[in-house]
């Protein structure tokens, strides 16, 4: 026979008896304490003077802490709803930024991490490239300049950095480039 079915028949003959089963089941209560309880209304006694075990066992989960814990069975089912509540909200905060973050990708506001990879290579390729043709184009030019005077060197520096921020200020206005990507010569 379980607890609850033993309480259902059960009768304790004195608030002493009662207390003495309170104490033994892991309940937190003193005889002062007890008694104070019944002559605040909140045990009722019997018209036998008895205490009924289900009308303990009410007064008990109303009034009374568990040992172990320190808390009313009332607020372990508090303390397992709030859990619950916060695990809830967060699941829902969760779902909405995954919500709002699709939104954006639907709006365009974002780009496949592969297409942003490509973007960045294409890039890559078109700075090297105009790096490659200025210098080529160029070189003639800044030697002519500087005359191979290795004293001139501070001007030939000045106008490779100018000639550098030209392009890099280029490369950074465009938005759409050609980049085609072959087989480089000499390669087997």
């Amino acid at each position: 026979m379980n607890q609850r079915n033993e309480l259902e028949i059960l009768n304790f003959k004195n608030l002493l008896a009662v207390l003495s089963w309170l104490q033994k089941t892991g309940w937190k209560i003193s005889r002062a304490g007890i008694y104070k309880h019944r002559a605040e209304g909140k045990i009722r006694q019997q018209p036998d003077g008895t205490y009924s075990a289900k009308d303990v066992d009410k007064y008990s989960r109303t009034f009374l802490k568990r040992k172990s814990t320190g808390k009313r069975l009332r607020d372990g089912i508090d303390d397992l709803q709030r859990r619950k509540t916060e695990l809830e909200v967060r699941k829902l905060q969760i779902d909405n930024a995954r919500n709002e973050h699709r939104q954006q990708v639907e709006e365009g506001n974002y780009i496949p991490k592969d297409q942003f990879e490509i973007e960045v290579v294409s890039r890559a390729s078109v700075l090297d490239a105009g790096l490659a043709h200025l210098f080529q184009s160029e070189a003639g030019a800044w030697i002519h300049l500087v005359g191979g005077d290795q004293r001139k060197l501070p001007e030939l520096i000045g106008i490779l950095i100018a000639a550098k921020d030209n392009l890099l200020n280029q490369y950074a206005r465009s938005h759409e480039f050609v980049v085609e990507f072959g087989e480089e010569v000499g390669q087997d």
